[in-house]
């Protein structure tokens, strides 16, 4: 039987094959995971050898060698650098054979070059080529893709200073203070006065945590920075720290005073400041009288002169100026004071006072006026009270004019040029009582209007109240303006009001009459005729205003009462005040009629109204005393006698009588106290002025005193503190 040989299906073919393939892979793979473990292994033991060789070459130099050094040439790092070292070892297992060196002055990252990466210890002058006081080595693991790092046993750097201060103690030094390192053994300074160093100065081998850096210009930024020492090596500097040196103060300005007017000015030099800095000045002016007043400093400025109106008083006018040095980043303290002084004989000439504010007019024809300033009624382009005089703007309707005559009403005041021309500021409510043809209020004059009633008149008498103002002309016509809700304007009708003059009313009790002075009550207005007689006009409002034996309101003027006190009488002055009015015979005696409740009629009573006129009480201070002038405001009044005396009378709960009391009620004149600063002064005769709580007059030499209620600075002494007695108002400033 013959023997049947079977071979290998296709099949079975086909998977020995491919049994065979997946052996001879396994096999490849092997071989190259083999290979690649093997160049690891090498890579391992040269990181190894290179490592042991640059500890010893720290064991030699003290230090390891830096970036550039072992990244140079193959045969000069063998030979020089890490001697005994094969220059095979040099070399990654995949370099190309005519490479000489492998080692890299750079970092490595993960999938990086097959380098040996020398990584010094980031100092500049490791990197470009000096020694190094750290060093990593690092090499891509072939195997995982790793990167191995070795890093090098011996000492680290310094570290870097800490809170590194730099505090300026003179025009020369300053001191630079740091925090203590425990490795170092002294401690480098470098300054400079540029922040990128340039130009740099060292202070080596500094001890301790402090030093004074002297010698440095004044005025000047420095900027300083700290360096470890150790027994081996200088740190990295730390980061900066800046001060400025001071600059000195200047010497005192040098102050003359030149006079050619009432205007002084001073002068000084100029101060010599270092070279880096330049020069300013500020000034100040004090005022020596009873009490002083010093003016705020004024500047800096850069000029050599100022100049201060001194046409206002008699007292000593000093100058006041001090220097400094300064540039971009340093200002000296300022130099002591420098001082010239100057006195020029003038003052006050006449003052009026109205609701919390009072104004003046000096010798010289110029205005000013303090306290309250709500309206604008100070007239200095402001609504800001002063408690000291500030001057009335002249920029517009004043300039070059002379000021003649100054009232002032509850919010508003009034004034008449030489030129017999009137200009009123402040409060122009509803009503007009500024005259402009306008019911805006303004800060600064405003001219009355000319182009009706008074178109070529001559004013030479004017009054106002709180709403309303009157003026009397050369040829003794009225005109009035402001609210005519009772007639006040005496034109014969009543209406809201009249923002321009309106003339008096003459076809009555006025005709053929000249009037020569006129003074207005809240709603009611009166006035005095060559002949000494007096009329009124406007609301009665049932308190007997108008001294005609009535309490009907009146739309023209009416006839004061003559029958009784006045009869035969000859009136030379006339006031008024809340409704109510004040005259004065050509014998010095005074009358009164209206609404006398605070006893401000003076007749020993408030008894309330008084529709006739009644004689102010001489059975007291006024026994035997000639009245010459005399002012009415609010409920008080106040006269000067011939004798130069002041006495009050009326509402005093403000302080207003000047006699250290408050009483409300007070129905006689009382004596205002003498004993303070009016003593020995001489008042002027007709300087009384009456606010609504306060009362001020003009005494020798021409200064003006003043007292009551301060709350807006009213008494004009640079305070808010009320006075019952006078005290010395300053001076034109």
């Amino acid at each position: 039987m013959r023997k049947i040989v079977n071979g290998f299906t296709i099949v079975e073919l086909l998977v020995v094959i491919s049994v065979i393939g997946i052996l001879a892979t396994i096999s490849m793979i092997s071989f190259t995971r083999y290979q690649a473990d093997s160049r690891d292994t090498q890579r391992s033991s040269k990181a190894t050898i290179l490592t042991e060789a640059l500890e010893k070459y720290y064991d030699a130099n003290g230090e390891y060698p830096g970036c550039l050094a072992v990244s140079g040439a193959g045969a000069t790092v063998t030979t020089s650098i890490l001697p005994g070292v094969e220059l095979n070892t040099l070399l990654t297992p995949k370099s190309a054979s005519t490479d000489t060196n492998s080692i890299k002055c750079q970092d490595l990252v993960v999938g990086g070059p097959d380098i040996f990466a020398y990584v010094g210890d980031g100092s500049a002058a490791c990197n470009s080529g000096s020694a190094c006081l750290t060093f990593t080595l690092k090499y891509t693991e072939e195997a995982t893709g790793l990167i191995k790092t070795i890093t090098s046993r011996r000492t680290t750097a310094p570290t870097t200073p800490l809170n590194v201060v730099a505090t300026t103690n003179s025009s020369t030094q300053i001191t630079v203070s740091w925090n203590s390192a425990p490795e170092a053994v002294s401690y480098n300074l470098e300054y400079s006065p540029n922040s990128n160093f340039t130009g740099s100065t060292f202070i080596n081998g500094a001890t301790g945590t402090s030093r004074a850096v002297t010698g440095l210009a004044s005025g000047q930024r420095y900027y300083f920075r700290i360096y470890i020492v150790t027994n081996l090596a200088t740190g990295q500097a730390s980061s900066s720290a800046t001060a400025v040196t001071t600059l000195n103060a200047p010497s005192a300005p040098t102050v003359a005073a030149s006079t050619p007017s009432s205007i002084t000015t001073y002068s000084w030099p100029a101060i010599a400041c270092p070279a880096s800095a330049t020069a300013r000045y500020q000034y100040r002016y004090v005022i020596n009288y009873t009490g002083g007043y010093t003016s705020v400093w004024y500047g800096p400025i850069a000029g050599l002169s100022s100049t201060l109106d001194t046409s206002g008083a008699v007292y000593t006018y000093t100058g006041q100026v001090q220097a400094q040095c300064y540039n971009a980043i340093a200002t000296s303290a300022w130099s002591t004071t420098g001082q010239a002084s100057y006195s020029r004989p003038d003052g006050w000439s006449s003052i009026a006072g109205g609701y919390g504010h009072t104004c003046a007019i000096d010798s010289l024809g110029k205005a000013y006026c303090w306290g309250y300033n709500w309206y604008g009624q100070l007239g200095n382009n402001s609504t800001v009270d002063s408690a000291v005089p500030v001057a009335v703007y002249t920029g517009g309707v004043l300039s070059g004019k002379t000021l003649v005559s100054i009232v002032t009403g509850d919010y508003h005041t009034c004034a008449i040029d030489s030129l017999g021309k009137a200009y009123c500021w402040g409060n122009d409510g509803d009503y007009g009582e500024l005259g402009n043809n306008s019911i805006v209020n303004s800060s600064v004059p405003v001219a009355v209007y000319t182009g009706g009633v008074l178109n070529g008149k001559t004013i030479v008498s004017i009054s106002a109240s709180e709403i309303n103002t009157c003026a009397i002309d050369s040829l003794g016509k009225a005109y009035c303006w402001g609210n005519n809700q009772f007639g006040a304007l005496g034109t014969g009708a009543t209406g809201s009001y009249s923002a321009v003059p309106n003339a008096v009313n003459t076809a009555g009790v006025l005709s053929g009459k000249t009037l020569v002075t006129i003074g207005l009550q809240q709603f009611a207005v009166c006035a005095l005729d060559s002949a000494g007689a007096a009329y009124c006009w406007g609301g009665n409002n049932a308190a007997g205003g108008l001294g005609n034996n009535s309490t009907i309101n009146s739309y023209v003027p009416v006839a004061v009462y003559t029958g009784g006190v006045l009869s035969g009488k000859v009136l030379v002055s006339i006031s008024g005040g809340s409704a109510y009015s004040c005259v004065i015979d050509s014998l010095g005696k005074a009358y009164c009629w209206g609404s006398g409740s605070f006893g401000n009629l003076g007749n020993n009573t408030t008894a309330g109204v008084q529709t006739v006129p009644v004689a102010v009480y001489t059975g007291g201070v006024l026994s035997g005393k000639v009245i010459v002038s005399m002012a009415s405001m609010n409920e008080t009044n106040c006269a000067i006698t011939a004798d130069s005396k002041v006495y009050c009378w009326g509402a005093g709960d403000g302080g207003q009588l000047g006699n250290n009391t408050t009483t409300q009620l007070n129905p006689i004149p009382m004596a205002v106290t003498t004993s303070g600063v009016l003593s020995g002064k001489t008042i002027t005769t007709t300087s009384a002025a009456m606010g609504y709580f306060n009362s001020c007059v003009i005494a020798s030499v021409n200064q003006a005193y003043c007292w009551g209620d301060n709350t807006y600075g009213q008494l004009g002494n640079n305070s808010h503190t009320s006075s019952l007695v006078p005290i010395t108002t300053l001076p034109p400033l």
